[in-house]
């Protein structure tokens, strides 16, 4: 993120990124918290069962976040390879 702004923006950018990683682990915490009561809440009195559907979500999550980032990454690649060939067509 850094190499993406210019230096006087920087502070700015940082700040948007932390603002979106807090927001998104309290958000993830709220519905991990709803599931595990709506899946054993004290009316079942199997919390056992709620603090493993919980886990299971924080499971889910996290592996939908490795195969973004995956995307992002062959995203990065495909478009840097491109670029140095259109730089060396152009060059030539």
């Amino acid at each position: 993120m850094s190499n993406s702004v210019s230096k006087e923006h920087q502070g700015i950018a940082a700040s948007i990124v932390v603002t979106t990683v807090n927001c998104s682990i309290s958000s993830a915490l709220g519905i991990s918290g709803t599931v595990e009561v709506q899946v054993g809440g004290s009316n079942t009195g199997d919390y056992l069962a709620g603090f493993r559907a919980a886990q299971y979500f924080g499971t889910g999550v996290g592996g939908l976040a490795v195969l973004l980032a995956l995307c992002f990454l062959l995203h990065a690649h495909y478009q840097q390879k491109n670029t140095s060939r259109q730089s060396a067509v152009e060059g030539v």
